[in-house]
């Protein structure tokens, strides 16, 4: 268990300073409430750390998990699902077509779709 005091015991390999000048507020990265701050071991080993703002100088604490849910291997938790990253879509040609909205031919990367790849850039077919 990492602990978040200061004082340190020659070999105790565990504990942790957390370093309250490197501490980053995540609230505008969709992480309310949660700091990113840089962590260091008794060997110096500096590890970034996301961290409970309103929890992180409580006596006891538990700062580790020794593998959170998210790291797991296999399909991602719901939680972890519902607020992931849309899926990438495949490229479309956009060109307008007649009603104004842009077609939706699947083509290769940047390219305008056999229906609209000779029309000049105002036209559409």
């Amino acid at each position: 268990m990492a602990r978040t005091n200061r004082e340190t015991r020659p070999g105790d390999d565990e504990l942790r300073f957390l370093d309250p000048t490197t501490r980053r507020p995540l609230d505008d990265v969709g992480l309310p409430g949660s700091d990113l701050a840089e962590t260091v071991d008794a060997d110096g080993s500096v590890v970034l750390w996301i961290v409970d703002r309103d929890r992180i100088y409580d006596r006891g604490v538990d700062l580790g998990d020794e593998q959170p849910p998210h790291d797991l291997t296999g399909a991602l938790p719901a939680p972890w699902r519902s607020g992931s990253a849309p899926k990438p879509t495949a490229p479309v040609c956009g060109a307008p077509t007649a009603t104004g909205k842009a077609c939706g031919i699947r083509v290769a990367g940047g390219a305008r779709c056999h229906h609209h790849r000779a029309a000049a850039p105002k036209e559409s077919r």
